[in-house]
């Protein structure tokens, strides 16, 4: 939603701004007030492209700066944000262009400096323009596919399509590079086959190196260990002048004296306790003296192997557990069939499984959209209808892109290039007077014409439309009375799901407004100046009944203004 809207130096604007909020905010001026120019300074600010004569005269540098409440953000946006340096958590999306007078034209994003495209990006996300502007999206057949989806609920059949694409991308890559690499793959093959025969000829075991390492060390020290071991025995328990001989000494003068005084008996407990210890750890070490083992055939072998492990891991470059790993994935990939032309085989049917099941989800997906189509046609005839083109007929025109490449899909009888979003290329296609042919929509409609167009388009979308921000300029071009009342109600009920900015000339209209500002010129200091005014009570009446009196206001005209205000306050709102 746009929250402000600040516009400095641009064509005769000195400096002014705007202030839309939620709901629907009506925008009113006599004709050369300015009106297009606070547009065109919006239109700037969202990436449009800029040129000198905006600079007000006089000025060194035109600023325009529109701030925002950010979008829900979507992948598409967070990749934008995240490959840019761009933060994804500010409260505020803040979008600023500068036009110096020197040529120079920067864009800001949050104060930082991005590219236009990346500004026009993140803007696409946030604003639909409507009328004689770059950013509406009607006039792009690109788009139109996004509409009919956005009202069809397409997510998951589309998700299943990308995937789909994506598996058929990834398969044909694949094979395409078996083919191009045939003479690599079979030298991988056999530098394989020669590491796994070299590796099978050592019967490799998990662990092993570890372990024949710790027997080695107790084989190569083992001599050692036994006069360690005996040493520590012998001293604790085996000799006649034993720590244990000495302790039992001990023991029987304490209990000597203990028959004399009692007071010191808890360190007899202490002190046989002791003697039990040591006793058991004398045992265990004598016992582990004589298991030691010396076995110098045993040794040998056991160093001729570890040599040959670790020779195998330095050649090789790995450790051992990963050598042992990598000998068991070598067992793995050369246990089946390893001539090329089964690997090629293996990969086309991956291929074919994969465009199988490519042509499956399409077909899917767009039957759902012809299904769709039906009803979005009558649904927007039935909205233009209403909004004064009696004669308009829609329709949506489906075609598809031939061609043979590795993703072609044979498809109705065809050979299909699939596209990212489908097989269908779409193309809303309108006539809009008797007599005429189905001509395509950005061929033929005018300002006015595609503003209302819009309209009953997004009138049927409704709430499925995730756009935040919509501006209609002329969108009442070439209706009054009865028509422009509905043209009205039609904007008034997309405020229910979008913020809207309507730019209007008729009453009917400005009348159903949440907000009204006005733009005005006045002449300051011998200049010319456009600046925005918000009008509250009287000063709405005032201008709603300049609007009815062509710009001269009568008793009857404010009459007629109040009783328009009270009626768009109290009446329900019309579909």
């Amino acid at each position: 939603m746009l929250k402000q809207l600040h516009v400095e130096n641009f064509a005769i604007v000195r400096e002014t701004e705007i202030f839309p909020g939620p709901g629907l905010t009506i925008m009113t001026g006599e004709t050369g007030t300015g009106k297009s120019i606070i547009i065109d300074a919006l239109g700037l600010v969202l990436g449009d492209r800029a040129n000198l004569s905006m600079i007000r005269k006089g000025a060194d540098m035109a600023v325009v700066e529109a701030v925002f409440v950010p979008p829900v953000l979507q992948d598409d946006l967070k990749e934008i944000l995240t490959t840019n340096d761009l933060p994804i958590d500010d409260t505020e999306w803040i979008f600023r262009r500068e036009i110096h007078r020197n040529g120079k034209s920067r864009a800001f994003f949050n104060d930082h400096y991005v590219s236009l495209q990346i500004l026009r990006e993140l803007a696409d996300a946030l604003v639909e323009m409507h009328g004689q502007h770059e950013h509406q999206k009607i006039l792009n057949s690109n788009s139109h596919i996004d509409y009919l989806d956005a009202y069809a609920k397409n997510p998951e059949l589309i998700r299943d399509y990308t995937h789909a694409l994506m598996d058929l991308k990834e398969a044909v890559r694949h094979e395409e590079n078996l083919k191009k690499n045939q003479d690599q793959f079979l030298k991988e093959q056999e530098l394989k086959s020669f590491h796994y025969q070299e590796l099978k000829k050592v019967n490799l075991h998990p662990g092993e190196l570890d372990e024949l390492e710790n027997e080695l060390k107790i084989l190569e020290n083992s001599q050692e260990l036994v006069d360690t071991a005996h040493r520590i025995a012998d001293t604790l328990y085996e000799s006649d002048d034993s720590v244990i001989s000495l302790l039992s000494s001990l023991k029987h003068d304490l209990e000597h004296l203990l028959r004399i005084d009692s007071t010191p008996g808890e360190y007899l407990k202490e002190l046989e306790s002791a003697i039990i210890s040591l006793e058991e750890t004398g045992r265990s070490m004598a016992e582990y003296r004589d298991h030691i083992p010396h076995d110098p055939a045993r040794l040998e072998d056991i160093r001729d192997r570890v040599n040959v492990l670790n020779f195998l891991t330095q050649k090789y470059r790995k450790t051992y557990n990963e050598l042992y790993t990598y000998y068991e994935q070598l067992q793995s990939e050369l246990s089946g069939d390893q001539d090329f032309s089964a690997e090629l085989r293996k990969a086309r049917d991956r291929t074919e499984t994969a465009r199988n099941a490519l042509i499956e989800t399409g077909e899917r997906l767009h039957q759902k959209r012809l299904e769709t189509a039906r009803v979005f046609t009558e649904a927007v005839e039935s909205r233009l209808h209403r909004l004064g083109m009696e004669h308009a007929h829609f329709r949506v025109r489906f075609s598809f892109q031939e061609g043979t490449s590795p993703l072609s899909v044979s498809w109705h009888e065809k050979t299909v290039l699939p596209q990212a979003r489908g097989f269908d290329l779409l193309e809303f296609e309108i006539i809009t007077n008797p007599g005429e042919d189905f001509r395509p929509l950005t061929q033929t409609a005018s300002g006015g014409e595609a503003s209302r167009i819009m309209l009953g388009i997004k009138s049927v979308l409704a709430d499925a439309d995730s756009i935040p921000t919509l501006i209609f300029d002329e969108a009442d071009a070439g209706v009054s009375g009865r028509i422009a009342r509905i043209v009205g109600k039609q904007i008034e009920e997309l405020s229910r799901y979008h913020q809207v900015i309507c730019i209007t000339h008729l009453p009917q209209i400005a009348s159903l407004g949440e907000r009204h500002v006005v733009v005005e010129k006045e002449v300051s200091q011998g200049r010319t100046e456009t600046r925005i005014r918000d009008l509250q009570n009287e000063d709405r009446v005032q201008e709603i009944a300049k609007l009815l009196g062509a710009g001269k206001i009568t008793a009857a005209a404010l009459e007629n203004a109040r009783d328009l205000l009270n009626k768009s306050h109290q009446t329900p709102k019309e579909l």
